[in-house]
């Protein structure tokens, strides 16, 4: 019994590899479909802007002379972005949205003291709005709710080097992200 099981399940894993499922390399790929129960449509990733430097305890974009020091604002490749350098003021947890949206360099030093920060693209349906919202709503110390126009999905979640991208906002898959996530942060400031 035992040795047609075993068969059976490497028969399986040969068809199964050669019907493909495997990743191409594209690190972008991460934008697909859910694949760990998620209901919102989610995949979580761990992208960020990283530059190492001797002496720094948080990553640093390149270029960048830190979040105290003169030089250009950071700029971000990965988007929405969770991480890398930052300017000196950190953004405080509200809803930033319209004319009211404060640099990336601001969000991601609120990132960097333990914040989450809810996505949404500006053209996502108000209900979808609404939904990040309440989300933000559960949790008022601890995050943050940004209207953004260029994102490749409608909602996100971002923590210090950690995002959720979503399809369409689920209160679950959000409010999951956003418990594990708080306040685990390269600097513990008290929210």
């Amino acid at each position: 019994m035992r040795r047609r099981g075993a068969a059976a399940l490497a028969a399986f894993t040969l068809l199964a590899g050669a019907c493909g499922g495997g990743s191409d390399g594209d690190d972008n790929d991460n934008v697909g479909p859910p694949d760990d129960g998620m209901t919102g449509g989610c995949v979580a990733d761990s992208n960020m802007d990283v530059y190492s430097a001797p002496g720094i305890v948080h990553t640093d974009a390149p270029g960048y002379a830190g979040p105290l020091g003169a030089g250009p604002a950071p700029t971000y490749t990965v988007n929405p972005p969770s991480g890398g350098d930052h300017l000196a003021q950190a953004a405080r947890p509200g809803v930033y949205a319209g004319l009211n949206i404060v640099p990336d360099g601001n969000l991601v030093h609120a990132l960097e003291h333990g914040y989450v920060i809810l996505w949404y693209r500006s053209d996502v349906p108000v209900a979808e709005v609404t939904t990040v919202r309440a989300v933000r709503d559960t949790y008022p110390r601890d995050t943050l709710v940004v209207e953004r126009k260029d994102m490749p999905v409608p909602i996100a979640a971002t923590a210090w080097q950690q995002r959720l991208l979503c399809q369409r906002a689920d209160a679950d898959d959000l409010g999951d992200f956003v418990e594990k996530a708080r306040s685990k942060a390269p600097e513990k400031v008290p929210h």
